[in-house]
């Protein structure tokens, strides 16, 4: 079997084949050769880095605030509520970032 990625635009689906739009004009596969049709979802990417950093720094908030020592100049637990929260804040926009945009099957050979 030769399998090959196609993307672009949905256009039309009909009993026989799917129709999209890509950078050569609109192109027509047979549902015989079809394995399966995915919706991609890239968008999320800013939503999944804002619930990454929003967690992330809550997080380190929460454990800051219950094992910080004073530390020197560091006193107190608000400052490692503080400390640990900006830690978390980081972390977790580099996980939200990082982490794919969710794919919608919607149609697979398999299903059928």
């Amino acid at each position: 079997m030769n399998a090959k990625n196609h993307s672009g635009t949905f256009v039309n689906v009909s009993d026989t084949a799917i129709t999209y739009q890509d950078v050569a004009g609109q192109q027509t596969i047979p549902k015989q050769d079809l394995l399966t049709v995915s919706l991609v979802r890239s968008k999320r990417r800013l939503q999944n880095t804002l619930i990454g950093a929003g967690v992330g720094a809550g997080a380190g908030a929460g454990v800051g605030a219950a094992v910080w020592e004073n530390h020197g100049w560091f006193r107190g637990k608000g400052t490692g509520a503080a400390v640990c929260a900006g830690i978390g804040l980081i972390v977790g926009t580099i996980t939200g970032v990082l982490s794919p945009g969710q794919n919608k099957v919607i149609y697979s050979v398999n299903a059928h």
